[in-house]
C-alpha cells in the first residue's frame, strides 16, 4: 500500500536504497540533498547525525486513501500529525511546526507584517498559510476544499508560472498600497 517514504532532516532528505529511479526522479523534484540509505528502517537522528524534521508516506494509487489517512492518523501520538501534500502523500511532523510556524519565525526575524506576506498553495499542508494572510492564494489546480477556504485563486498553475503571474500583477495594480 505505501510506495514511497521519506525521513527529512535539517541537512538531507533520506530515502530507501532500494526506491526505483522513476520514483526516485519524483523524490527529487520535491526534495534536495537525497541520501539513499540500506538501512531505511533504522534512521534516526542518531544515526544520521541530523534532526528529523518530517516523514513523508505516499501511499498507492490503487490504495484506499480516505482509509490508509484515517488509520494512520489514529495511529500516531498526539505529539504528531499528517497532512496531504498531494499526490497521496501524507507528511507526518510535530504538531505546531508547519509552514505557518516557519513564516511567523521569518516575519518576527525581519519585522514583517502580516498583511506583507503572499502565499500560494495547493493542498492540506498549505492551507494553515493560505488563510493566515489576506493574501494566501490557492492555485487554481488546488482541491476544491482548499480554493473554497483560500481568500484568492492564483492567475495560472504552478506550471504556467501561477505564482510569477499574481505578484507581478498585484506588483503591477498597486493592491498592496
Amino acid at each position: 500500500m505505501i510506495v514511497e517514504k521519506t525521513i527529512s532532516g535539517l541537512a538531507k532528505t533520506y530515502v530507501p536504497r532500494q526506491t526505483s529511479a522513476e520514483m526516485l526522479a519524483t523524490i527529487k523534484r520535491y526534495y534536495h540533498a537525497i541520501t539513499l540509505v540500506d538501512h531505511f528502517d533504522q534512521v534516526t537522528s542518531q544515526t544520521v547525525n541530523d534532526q528529523i524534521t518530517k516523514v513523508g508516506i505516499t501511499f498507492s494509487a490503487n490504495s484506499d486513501y480516505p482509509q490508509a489517512v484515517q488509520q494512520l492518523r489514529t495511529g500516531l501520538l498526539a505529539s504528531l500529525m499528517s497532512q496531504n501534500s498531494g499526490f497521496q502523500t501524507e507528511l507526518i511532523g510535530n504538531v505546531g511546526v508547519d509552514k505557518v510556524s516557519g513564516i511567523r519565525q521569518l516575519q518576527e526575524l525581519y519585522q514583517i507584517a502580516t498583511d506583507e506576506v503572499m502565499t500560494f498553495g495547493d493542498n492540506e499542508n498549505d492551507l494553515g498559510m493560505l488563510t493566515m494572510t489576506p493574501f494566501g492564494f490557492a492555485m487554481p489546480n488546488a482541491h476544491a476544499e482548499i480554493k473554497k477556504q483560500s481568500a484568492n485563486i492564483a492567475l495560472a498553475d504552478h506550471n504556467h508560472a501561477g505564482v510569477i503571474a499574481t505578484i507581478d500583477h498585484y506588483l503591477r495594480e498597486g493592491a498592496f498600497r
